[in-house]
């Protein structure tokens, strides 16, 4: 009754839970699709001072740096 070409439906949803490892690859399958991760450092205080702003803000420190570089490059053409 299925069809060849249908996606499977939520397997670990099924009675097979994922195992926490099986998850985070998942997750993080997901997440290289579309994104690229860059690992810098930075000052210490000046990380603070940033987590402090984005979380009384009310924004994520990805969007945050997302937006930033954007607005860098396009200044940059």
């Amino acid at each position: 009754m299925t069809e060849p070409n249908e996606k499977k439906k939520r397997e670990y949803r099924l009675g097979n839970p994922l195992t926490q490892s099986e998850y985070n690859k998942r997750f993080e399958e997901r997440k290289t699709k579309e994104n690229k991760s860059i690992r810098m450092f930075v000052p210490y205080e000046l990380a603070e001072d940033f987590k402090r702003y984005c979380k009384g803000n009310g924004l994520t420190m990805q969007d945050t740096v997302t937006e930033l570089l954007r607005e860098f490059m396009s200044d940059k053409k």
